[in-house]
């Protein structure tokens, strides 16, 4: 299992991939069976979003953060019944499914990238058209002009070139489109996940604070049930 608790300026958590996690974010901590008797400032926090961005960077890194004692991706990430995902919405599972399958992520960013070139073909069509009777272009025939009339294997191997040039843009914009999904993934388990330790400025439990103007509220109600301040009141 797992708790966790809110970073505020009257009650700071520790983070052991940050050191101090940053105010107004969410801490985790593996849930043992002494955490009832022990203080919550002795957890072992780590900032929210900083495990999910571990996670997602280098799996490997997730668990020696607790010295391998916990199975931290297949507890709290995984279909276990303690797991953290069962308490996002529609839009983190929807993220969560892309980011676990490189594959996933890769199909649909193509599928974008498609298109994205069909729906702009006629302008596509005419910027190319314009560039090839362009006379700028044909004034350095003598430059590009030697490439086109190569021999069959230079130009295979040009392609080949072009290919990995193209493939290497393709691999940018994915981790570029990746980084984002994470930051939003890491967004919606801010908000999603709920706080089950808190405490108030004094450092008290929540679970153990009352109303006090209620309190005196229900006394008064309690007393004029019985009589006793309209008997007062008659006297003044």
């Amino acid at each position: 299992g797992w708790e966790c608790a809110l970073s505020t300026e009257e009650s700071p958590k520790s983070c052991l991939y940050s050191f101090d996690a940053p105010i107004g974010t969410k801490v985790v901590a593996p849930a043992t069976k002494d955490n009832a008797s022990e203080d919550d400032d002795d957890l072992q926090w780590i900032s929210l979003a900083a495990l999910n961005r571990l996670r997602r960077s280098d799996p490997s890194k997730v668990e020696p953060m607790w010295h391998g004692k916990y199975a931290i991706r297949d507890s709290w990430f995984g279909e276990s019944q303690y797991s953290i995902l069962q308490h996002v919405d529609i839009k983190g599972w929807a993220l969560s499914t892309l980011l676990d399958s490189k594959f996933l992520l890769k199909s649909v960013l193509s599928v974008s990238i498609c298109l994205f070139l069909i729906v702009f073909m006629p302008q596509i069509e005419y910027l190319v058209q314009r560039i090839i009777v362009s006379s700028a272009l044909w004034r350095t025939y003598n430059t590009w002009g030697r490439f086109v009339n190569a021999a069959l294997p230079f130009k295979l191997l040009m392609v080949q070139m072009m290919w990995k040039f193209f493939a290497a843009r393709f691999d940018s914009l994915e981790t570029l489109v990746r980084n984002y999904f994470v930051e939003l993934e890491c967004d919606i388990l801010e908000q999603c996940v709920p706080v089950t330790l808190s405490r108030d400025i004094s450092g008290n439990d929540n679970d153990d604070l009352f109303d006090v103007d209620a309190l005196e509220d229900d006394s008064d109600e309690d007393y004029r049930s019985e009589g006793y301040l309209d008997d007062e009141y008659d006297d003044e």
